[in-house]
């Protein structure tokens, strides 16, 4: 698996500066597909990626864990990034 993730990391840091869109990564910690890191890695290096960590929520289960606290990082980042 190595290799793979270098590649990945290694993508992320090339391709960064493309990304013009403003993004919300919200990920768990324990996610057991994806790893948290790239994500992390993205909102570090980019001024257009924020990344809102969870943890006991597993692969794509932010809202079923936590829907108050998904709900609440979601309507706090979303003003002022919508087209008007």
């Amino acid at each position: 698996h190595y290799p793979l993730r270098r590649q990945r990391q290694m993508c992320i840091r090339d391709s960064y500066k493309e990304l013009r869109t403003p993004t919300l990564i919200l990920h768990s910690k324990d996610d057991e597909f994806v790893p948290d890191s790239a994500g992390r890695e993205l909102a570090r290096i980019s001024p257009f990626v924020d990344f809102v960590a969870f943890r006991r929520a597993r692969h794509t289960k932010e809202w079923n864990v936590d829907p108050h606290r998904w709900e609440d990082a979601v309507a706090k980042w979303l003003p002022g990034r919508l087209p008007e």
